[in-house]
């Protein structure tokens, strides 16, 4: 991994000693002083990271795979540049841009959260109409309107001191309070089917976008019942709408944060949280639903 950061730096910093003719197409003429700034971002290992936002002078962009950026543009002075994961400022430093070009190497620190895609599902077979799809990019797709709890499941072992998830789902048909339509996922499951009831569903925590807004809950093994359950109102989905989701888990405090579309939705602190799950599942009731973007990241 770090070969590659390596390299990407040097083709940067070789692309700019050569005129821009190996990047010409991305290396504008410098107007007025103002400068092209690149480089690359890596985590503590050297690995290169990316999806992170970088600002720098009123400028904005984000990493890619190889954890490189540019930002055209940029004025001369002196400036603050910051990097960012889903709104949390991970590096923050003061650059000094003088020159028409100028390249950067920036090495986090310890907060950096390390995504895992979650593509591998295996749909119930009791209930449900599951499709996966994995081209252009990965879609697990409930079509069945017509039944309650319907689950498909992925294994995943969570654990750590916070716990992050995030996922998007499109509501593919009508969605109402009389109905009580809904669609969600279930993490920190122990078990694959925690949508089985009368208290075979192990432990877990329920997160379900309903009609009028999201619902919480916290099930333990030996009870068909939530233990504790939360509202959240005014968050409202209706048909032909997407929403993502971002769930944050602090397992010692046990303090529970969730967001919707980027805005704060609420929170909760279990007493006694779950420390640890094996399964992350999904569950609809009554509803066709596109699950898109799941993805979870844990420090230890």
């Amino acid at each position: 991994m770090k070969s590659k950061v390596a390299g990407a730096l040097v083709f940067l910093v070789l692309s700019f000693a050569l005129g821009g003719c190996i990047i010409a197409s991305t290396v504008p003429s410098t107007v007025g002083n103002r400068a092209l700034v690149a480089g690359v971002v890596v985590d503590p290992d050297g690995g290169a990271v990316e999806g992170l936002e970088v600002r720098l002078g009123g400028r904005t962009t984000q990493t890619r795979a190889d954890g490189t950026f540019e930002l055209e543009g940029v004025p001369y002075g002196t400036h603050t540049l910051s990097v960012l994961q889903n709104g949390a400022q991970l590096h923050s430093e003061q650059v000094a841009v003088s020159k028409p070009q100028v390249v950067l190497e920036i090495v986090l620190g310890e907060h950096v959260l390390r995504f895992v895609a979650l593509t591998e599902w295996v749909p119930d077979p009791v209930r449900g109409d599951w499709e996966i799809l994995t081209e252009p990019e990965f879609q697990l797709i409930n079509r069945d309107a017509n039944h309650e709890l319907t689950n498909a499941y992925t294994s995943i072992r969570q654990q750590g001191t916070k716990l992050v998830y995030e996922w998007s789902i499109h509501f593919a048909s009508e969605i109402t309070t009389a109905g009580n339509q809904s669609a969600g996922l279930y993490l920190m499951a122990s078990k694959s089917r925690p949508s089985a009831g009368q208290g075979t569903g192990g432990y877990s925590y329920l997160f379900l976008q309903r009609r009028g807004g999201i619902a919480f809950f916290k099930y333990v093994d030996g009870n068909s019942s939530p233990v504790h359950n939360e509202n959240f109102g005014g968050h409202l989905a209706e048909v032909g709408g997407t929403h993502h989701y971002r769930v944050v888990i602090y397992l010692q405090s046990g303090l529970i944060e969730i967001y919707r579309d980027g805005t704060f939705v609420g929170s909760w602190t279990d007493p006694s949280p779950i420390t640890s799950g094996d399964y992350v599942a999904a569950r609809t009731t009554r509803l066709e639903a596109v699950f898109s973007g799941i993805r979870f990241a844990a420090v230890d």
